[in-house]
């Protein structure tokens, strides 16, 4: 089964191998301390989005994940976005490895906004349901062998 931090650790993967920065999957601003020390000023920043779950059968989903990866440098341009996007592309299409599995993403968008710029996929896959993968061996009861006798 693919969980959501199976998927975590393989975009984190990917994206250390692009720019060896800091990835968040939680809410982060830069911070307004006096403290330079503690100014977080280029760092990815992952939304992780599960659209839908279907179930295709008892034993198996059908899911969908969108994936925005925001990259805020210390020195944006637009030239700079552009090679990174470019960098975006040749990494993560046309698959992404997942713990044993290959998902294909079929296309990207890629945008910039307010001076960060944001690479967005969706990931696609069937899976195993996590009842199933969970699901117990019942023992089977041997045969039983019952008399009654009158008292």
């Amino acid at each position: 089964m693919i969980s959501i931090t199976k998927i975590r650790k393989s975009i984190t993967g990917l994206l250390k191998e692009i720019k060896d920065i800091d990835v968040y999957y939680e809410d982060v601003e830069k911070t307004d301390s006096e403290n330079n020390d503690f100014i977080i000023d280029e760092f990815f920043h992952v939304a992780l989005i599960p659209i839908t779950t279907n179930i295709f059968d008892e034993n198996y989903n059908d899911k969908v994940f969108l994936v925005d990866i925001s990259y805020v440098s210390k020195s944006p341009s637009n030239t700079l976005y552009y090679s990174w996007n470019e960098e975006m592309i040749a990494t993560f299409l046309p698959y992404i490895n997942i713990d044993d599995r290959y998902i294909t993403i079929y296309s990207s968008e890629f945008k910039i906004v307010e001076q960060v710029g944001h690479f967005i996929f969706t990931i696609k896959f069937s899976d195993i349901s996590y009842a199933y993968e969970n699901k117990r061996e019942e023992d089977v009861a041997e045969e039983l062998d019952i008399n009654f006798e009158e008292v």
